[in-house]
């Protein structure tokens, strides 16, 4: 599996406690004073990586962008196998779900946009390339025949994310079930048999 960018400790130890911080209590009511116990590390060294609450935040989303652009490998090659791509991307995505860190930050990310507090246009964009890549991928099988054409390439890549994502990514996020209590070989089996079935050209 896949872990987020290795940091220095003490800047380590500074965005867990802020994770943690963030979760329970929102943004805008977190306590830099309680990062900073919590963390380990004096105030000066605290401010000295973030001054402020905010550049913490947007340092947290970042973490989801760097490991989003890290993992999504699409292969482009003319004739490349549909089977093992789907598969590379149903693991890829199941792999974020479990990863705990990553799922917390999107929590907090998830409750700040409730609060209007969204990321910025840059952020939006290198958020949104991944789905984007997915989709360019399905038009490049479509091209190439091994895909249907008749339904767009962009609801294709929806309908398919709203399917993996009932399974893994919705119920560990909102709490309803332990990433220890998943089935990844079925949810991953499924979830390719659904893409086959619904998509690939007869």
């Amino acid at each position: 599996m896949r872990v987020i960018k290795k940091k220095t400790d003490k800047n380590r130890q500074i965005l867990d406690a802020a994770t943690l911080e963030f979760l329970h209590k929102g943004v805008e009511s977190a306590s830099m004073q309680r990062i900073y116990e919590t963390a380990e590390v004096s105030s000066r060294t605290l401010y000295k990586y973030y001054p402020t609450k905010e550049v913490l935040y947007d340092t947290l989303i970042n973490e989801i962008l760097e490991y989003l652009e890290e993992s999504y490998q699409f292969d482009f090659s003319k004739g490349s196998s549909l089977e093992d791509g789907i598969e590379r991307i149903i693991k890829t995505k199941i792999e974020f779900s479990l990863n705990d860190s990553l799922l917390n930050i999107t929590k907090i990310m998830m409750g700040e946009m409730l609060k209007s507090r969204y990321p910025s246009d840059e952020q939006m964009l290198r958020l949104n390339k991944s789905e984007l890549l997915f989709v360019e991928w399905v038009k490049l099988k479509q091209a190439e025949g091994i895909v249907v054409k008749d339904i767009d390439a962009a609801d294709i890549a929806n309908k398919f994310h709203a399917v993996l994502k009932a399974d893994t990514f919705w119920p560990l996020l909102m709490g309803r079930i332990e990433k220890e209590e998943l089935d990844i070989d079925r949810i991953t089996k499924s979830a390719k048999a659904f893409f086959i079935k619904m998509y690939k050209n007869k």
